[in-house]
């Protein structure tokens, strides 16, 4: 038995990433207290970053990846480069060299950009990791799979041991495919990712979100209710129409090592 994925075993598991997203109602942000009051919703920003930047050294590892030359990456972007097809057919010849490919390759990864969402609102250890110890924030996000030709969402994929590629999948289904795959141990994040491709190569981008689109905002259990009241305030202030979005402040469930929302109400 061959060891490899196919160009069509990575096709299925994209269509099985998209039918569960289509599953989830509502993705979740964490983020400490300041940010994601001030950056995430009063400026309406969301920050993508390049893989490069994660928390997990294998995160976008290269021996995800494996390509045979793609005549259809290659002609675009030649397209954009030489107008005369004379020029266009000399500068493919140098590309099918291997090395000058892989740069190609390697420059069209670095434009992909990603910003983290979970499918869960309640684990304790993503509160602890990425909502400062339980004193920030979970927002919750209802977008589009395909999100206003802004970013895509994609589920991410947990797995064992890195099983290569055969290189005939297409150049766009290959870096989703080593966008959205992590290993099992990261697996209670049950992460989403919004990716987008940028048309520069800097490591970090922001990209603007409607206010409709949230429709949940989550205090941590260590949350004062003042800085609650505080930060209410402020988002109404900044134009969000407060009755449309659920306001919960997570609660220590004494009867077991876990979290639980409740409805918010002033003080």
């Amino acid at each position: 038995m061959d060891n490899t994925l196919s160009y069509q075993d990575i096709k299925g598991i994209l269509y099985k990433s998209l039918d569960r997203l289509l599953d989830t109602d509502v993705v979740y942000k964490y983020s400490n207290y300041t940010d994601g009051i001030n950056l995430i919703l009063l400026k309406q920003s969301l920050k993508f970053s390049s893989p490069k930047e994660f928390n997990d050294p294998f995160d976008c590892h290269n021996s995800l990846l494996r390509f045979d030359f793609d005549h259809v990456l290659v002609d675009n972007e030649l397209k954009n480069k030489f107008t005369n097809r004379g020029d266009r057919r000399k500068a493919k010849r140098l590309l099918s060299k291997k090395e000058n490919y892989e740069q190609l390759i390697d420059r069209e990864k670095k434009r992909f950009k990603m910003s983290c969402f979970s499918e869960s609102y309640k684990n304790v250890l993503m509160w602890s990791h990425y909502a400062d110890k339980h004193k920030g924030i979970c927002i919750g996000f209802k977008f589009s799979p395909v999100y206003r030709d802004r970013f895509v969402l994609a589920v991410v994929k947990y797995i064992e041991k890195i099983i290569p590629l055969d290189g005939s999948s297409d150049v766009p289904s290959t870096i989703l495919y080593w966008l959205t795959t992590k290993s099992k141990f990261w697996g209670y994040e049950a992460e989403i990712r919004a990716i987008t491709k940028a048309k520069e190569l800097n490591s970090v981008e922001y990209v603007k979100y409607e206010k409709e689109d949230v429709v949940e905002i989550i205090f941590g259990c260590k949350i004062s209710n003042n800085e609650i009241d505080l930060a209410l305030k402020a988002i109404k202030d900044g134009g969000f129409k407060m009755p449309s979005i659920r306001i919960y402040k997570m609660i220590i469930d004494e009867d077991t090592f876990s979290l639980k929302k409740v409805e918010y109400s002033k003080q």
